[in-house]
């Protein structure tokens, strides 16, 4: 809601409502938590279990493989601050990598807090964890939702109509977010509209259905035409060709069903 420079209060939102954000983001967070095991996991399979000082230690040159594996985070922290100056400078069309790059800020911070000795020491490894994976999740739901707004305003909008029910002028826009007590629209003047439930009669999406239809076609579109209509003759083919069915043996094809006028006595 702060993309589009609303606070929660001004909503009608309810406990559905935020149950439903809450069932819409959790599969997100899940699915972070699995690839960041996955990826640590194959990591420490390809580097077979070895810490990092171990392996900077067993290589041959030890100072160079310090710099090498260093220089990738590096590269990170010094792109990380472009990105968010990106940002400041051009607006909401350069919010999609503001998560990574916030958090990569985040850790390079947490890192300088807890580099002194006393301070490593001092406080266990799950409070450092906590400071370090805690804020992050923050930053990831925040602009995860700012950037939902924004693909719903300028990058992929959703165009609909909606018919309402006590006029005959039906209401035209950007299709937001669907709310227990109404619906939340950007009209075709750019002002946010809350339309009660009650009002409408009928919402319909003015782009029309497209399939997946895969790489090949989107990229080749002629092989893709060609390749549909081999698929659409053969099924035609195929419809058209009549069943073969197994044949009936020789006796049955005489005999009379029992308790029929003409079966056997």
């Amino acid at each position: 809601m702060h993309a589009l420079g609303l606070a929660l209060g001004s909503l009608p939102l309810t406990t559905a409502d935020q149950f439903r954000s809450g069932l819409l983001w959790f599969p997100w967070l899940l699915a972070g938590l699995v690839a960041y095991a996955a990826i640590e996991f194959q990591i420490r399979r390809v580097e077979r279990g070895l810490t990092e000082e171990e392996i900077i230690q067993s290589s041959p040159n030890p100072k160079r493989t310090r710099k090498l594996r260093a220089s990738s985070w590096v590269l990170l922290k010094w792109l990380a601050p472009l990105i968010v100056i990106g940002f400041v400078l051009f607006g909401d069309l350069d919010a999609a990598p503001m998560p990574m790059a916030l958090a990569v800020l985040w850790i390079a911070f947490a890192e300088w807090c807890f580099s002194a000795p006393l301070v490593q020491q001092r406080h266990s490894i799950w409070l450092h964890a906590g400071f370090t994976i805690l804020p992050i999740y923050v930053l990831w739901a925040f602009f995860g939702g700012y950037n939902a707004a924004v693909d719903a305003t300028i990058r992929e909008p959703t165009l609909v109509t909606v018919d309402l029910a006590h006029s005959p002028i039906p209401v035209t826009g950007k299709f937001l977010r669907s709310l227990d007590h109404g619906v939340l629209l950007l009209d075709s003047a750019g002002t946010l509209q809350v339309l009660s439930m009650s009002d409408v009669d009928r919402i319909s999406y003015n782009k029309p259905y497209t399939p997946y239809r895969g790489l090949l076609c989107e990229w080749w579109n002629g092989f893709c035409a060609a390749y549909q209509r081999r698929r659409m003759t053969r099924g035609i083919t195929t419809s058209h060709q009549p069943s073969k069915s197994a044949p009936l043996p020789p006796d049955s094809r005489t005999r009379s069903a029992p308790g029929s006028p003409h079966a056997d006595h």
